[in-house]
């Protein structure tokens, strides 16, 4: 994220989740994102930082089960069945439920008055798109790995319509 911000003018730090709020309060930084918009509403980030974007422009949350190899090769095909079905089956409800929450949030944020939700228009969304994709791009040439990982979210993006 920090080289698609960097082309896009910005100058991202890396910092303890826990400073950021006095960083915005201060002044040290001008913007955060701790991902969903339900997580910098309840980290206090709209309180001293009152004009966040919605729907983000951020990337996709990405959450992963791991498991020891040698474990999951122990284990039966009934038992991988009932493992990645638990995966997928609480990944989709957390997905959702912070989908919920957020649509709550920006409702009340923009019923009280004292934060002024934006929502990007679609042209300015695209170009961020597309240094976001030379950014991708990049990275993506570094390694096959990397450029399978890419492929693999265009994909996926493209199936949500995220992507032509």
């Amino acid at each position: 994220a920090a080289t698609v911000f960097q082309k896009a003018g910005a100058a991202p730090v890396s910092m303890s989740i826990s400073d950021v709020f006095t960083s915005l309060e201060k002044g040290v930084i001008d913007a955060a994102d701790a991902s969903a918009y339900i997580n910098n509403s309840t980290s206090g980030f709209h309180q001293v930082a009152t004009n966040p974007l919605y729907p983000g422009i951020h990337s996709m949350a990405i959450r992963q089960f791991t498991i020891n190899k040698g474990v999951w090769d122990g284990l039966t095909d009934n038992q991988r069945v009932v493992l990645e079905t638990w995966f997928y089956a609480a990944y989709d409800d957390l997905r959702r439920q912070l989908d919920l929450q957020d649509k709550q949030q920006v409702q009340a944020d923009v019923a009280g008055g004292e934060i002024n939700v934006i929502n990007w228009p679609q042209a300015e969304r695209d170009k961020f798109r597309a240094i976001a994709a030379e950014a991708w791009e990049e990275t993506a040439a570094k390694s096959p790995a990397a450029r399978e990982a890419l492929d693999a979210h265009y994909d996926f993006m493209r199936k949500v319509g995220l992507l032509k």
